[in-house]
């Protein structure tokens, strides 16, 4: 399969050499919900709130006016979410910690085909979050 290099410019002045398959012949919708996508990420390389909430309006408008009922949908819920969103500048914390400790319980809980009670799950929780090492043999 051929792949294309792209040269984007848009509105918001942002510049991407973007190696993208085929997905054109798709629809421009998604090729448009990419670059809304790479825009939104673009949010977090801003080097103060100000200037981030400065882009975040632009990009909300530019996602609300898109045409894309999923895209709006997102755009609203970040809108909902908007001082949490800004936080991020103040204390450039993420929960991708959180994420990839819930995805291990679900994948012990998962194993396990579920626990006989909740005392039992707590227990299996803590000895798979807590990445302890036993020395046993394997």
């Amino acid at each position: 399969m051929r792949q294309y290099c792209l040269d984007i410019f848009y509105w918001l002045g942002l510049r991407y050499f973007v190696w993208v398959k085929p997905i054109i012949k798709k629809g421009i919708y998604y090729y448009q919900t990419y670059r809304i996508k790479l825009a939104f990420q673009d949010l977090f390389t801003q080097p103060d709130r100000e200037c981030g909430e400065a882009y975040l309006k632009r990009w909300y408008f530019w996602a609300t006016h898109c045409r894309l009922q999923p895209m709006i949908e997102a755009a609203k819920t970040i809108k909902r979410h908007w001082e949490g969103v800004l936080s991020w500048f103040n204390s450039c914390i993420s929960n991708g910690l959180l994420e990839g400790t819930n995805n291990l319980l679900h994948a012990g809980e998962a194993k396990a085909r579920g626990y006989r009670n909740k005392a039992n799950f707590i227990t299996v929780s803590y000895l798979i979050a807590s990445n302890l090492d036993f020395g046993l043999p394997t």
